[in-house]
C-alpha cells in the first residue's frame, strides 16, 4: 500500500466515537488514520475464504451437463433443519434450472425438487451409487429415493 496513490476522504463521525478510534490508536501504537484505513480495509475486504454452495458451482453445473439421464445421486442439506438427505434417480432436465435440480422418482411420476443451494455433494458413477448409499445409510443419512441398496 505504501506504493499506491494516496488520497483523501472525510467524514464526520460521532464524538464517542471518535474518541474510542483514538483510544485505540493509541493502545495499538497507531495513528488514528492506520487505525481508520485498516478498519476499512477490513469491512470491504472479505477475510477469509469466501463459501459458494456445491450445487451453485462449475463443477456442478457441468456435473448436470454430463448426467444426462444416468443414474446419479445427490447428497443435500436442510440448511433450517440439518437433516442430511441422498437422492437418487436420473436428472429431469426439463424442470433443472440455476436454482433448482429435479431428480426422478423410480415409482411415481412427479420428481424431487430441491434447491441447488442444498446440495452438498454428488455422485455420477452409477456403479458406486449403491455402496454410497449404503455407507450413508449407516453414517445417518437418509434415503430419499427408493432403490435396491435400501436395507430390507
Amino acid at each position: 500500500m505504501a506504493d499506491e496513490a494516496m488520497d483523501t476522504l472525510t467524514v464526520r463521525i460521532p464524538r464517542g466515537l471518535k474518541a474510542l478510534v483514538e483510544e485505540t490508536a493509541k493502545a495499538r501504537g497507531m495513528t488514528v488514520t492506520g487505525v481508520v484505513r485498516q478498519a476499512l480495509q477490513e469491512t470491504v475486504t472479505p477475510a477469509g475464504r469466501l463459501y459458494q454452495h456445491p450445487g451453485l458451482t462449475d463443477a456442478f453445473d457441468k456435473f448436470l451437463h454430463e448426467a444426462r439421464s444416468k443414474r446419479v445421486m445427490l447428497l443435500v442439506i436442510d440448511e433450517r433443519s440439518g437433516n442430511r438427505y441422498f437422492f437418487e434417480g436420473a436428472v429431469d432436465r426439463d424442470l433443472t434450472n440455476e436454482s433448482i435440480v429435479a431428480i426422478s422418482r423410480k415409482h411415481s411420476r412427479s420428481p424431487w425438487i430441491i434447491p441447488r443451494r442444498d446440495v452438498v455433494a454428488w455422485v455420477d458413477d452409477p456403479a458406486v451409487i449403491n455402496q454410497v448409499a449404503m455407507s450413508l445409510t449407516q453414517q445417518g443419512w437418509q434415503a430419499r429415493s427408493p432403490g435396491e441398496y435400501l436395507p430390507r
